[in-house]
């Protein structure tokens, strides 16, 4: 994980370093993140201020705080029994200790400068227990962190496909979309 949370770290000031190349607002860069992606996007959430990397050229001064996050079906806690086994393996080894379990999840690290945050996922998962995205919605409304949280019935792990007409697939970007475009984003 630690070279995960590296890579997104440094890309994250890439972006920043390459925004006025591309005509992107420095001020409306966030990050999105899909089940394990979902992990890494939260770790990058609420542990932006920590140094992941020895210092590298210019852009590695650049602030690595997104300013919104999406996160869908997403892997949050590394506890029992809502924990996914094998990205808490894949993360933590075999025996992970109650500190190493603390730290990778990413729910406990939630702090009121936390971004703004969309969570999304459906009740029917098998991969990723929706409780990871209630976990991680509970830590952000506590924190008191503009947040929102859309649970669908069904749509699986993965929410259903985008193309399709009806279900989750083809609602939940337009209700990230909107709640972008609340966030002022």
């Amino acid at each position: 994980m630690e070279n995960a949370k590296q890579d997104v770290f440094r890309a994250m000031r890439l972006v920043r370093s390459l925004a006025n190349e591309y005509k992107i607002d420095t001020a409306r860069i966030g990050i999105m993140g899909f089940s394990a992606g979902g992990h890494v996007a939260g770790e990058l959430e609420t542990s932006f201020a920590e140094r992941t990397y020895p210092k590298l050229p210019d852009e590695d001064d650049l602030p690595t705080r997104p300013d919104f996050a999406g996160l869908f079906f997403p892997v949050i806690t590394m506890a029992d029994p809502y924990a996914h086994e094998q990205s808490r393996k894949n993360l933590l080894g075999a025996n992970p200790t109650p500190a190493q379990i603390r730290r990778w999840s990413v729910e406990q690290n939630v702090r009121p400068d936390t971004p703004p945050t969309f969570v999304s996922a459906a009740t029917d998962d098998r991969v990723v227990p929706v409780q990871n995205s209630l976990m991680m919605y509970s830590a952000l409304l506590a924190a008191k962190v503009p947040s929102a949280l859309h649970v669908f019935d069904s749509g699986g792990h993965g929410i259903g496909p985008v193309s399709s007409p009806s279900g989750p697939g083809h609602f939940w970007p337009i209700l990230f979309l909107d709640w972008l475009s609340r966030q002022k984003i």
